[in-house]
């Protein structure tokens, strides 16, 4: 996990997800891939709240088939996280693993049993 391929990650991050990775003020060295994580989630919810796939997607499907140039920037954004995500996917399997031990680790110290 070089700092090169940290900032490779950084600008290669779809435009919503680097507009809101600007919006923290952060310089490159506070920037951590947890960091790029979280910007990359927020970005994904914001685009599926957009798009409606969190209310009635029966209605959603009917509007694209009405207005088709919609539906085609819907679909090359889509592919555009998806593309970034299958890229870097790997840094943020270690992060969740490393994350998901640290919260055993704790739960066990507080003994509780899940």
């Amino acid at each position: 996990m070089s700092l090169g391929e940290k900032t490779k990650a950084m600008s290669e991050l779809p435009y919503d997800a680097r507009l809101l990775l600007n919006e923290r003020h952060l310089s490159e060295s506070q920037v951590s891939w947890g960091t790029i994580l979280d910007v990359f989630l927020e970005s994904v919810a914001t685009f599926t709240e957009f798009y409606g796939f969190n209310g009635d997607r029966r209605a959603l499907f009917i509007n694209f088939k009405k207005n088709r140039r919609e539906a085609i920037q819907m679909i090359r954004i889509y592919k555009e996280y998806r593309r970034w995500f299958r890229r870097y996917n790997a840094h943020f399997e270690k992060l969740m693993n490393i994350r998901f031990l640290t919260l055993c680790e704790s739960v066990s110290a507080k003994g509780i049993l899940v």
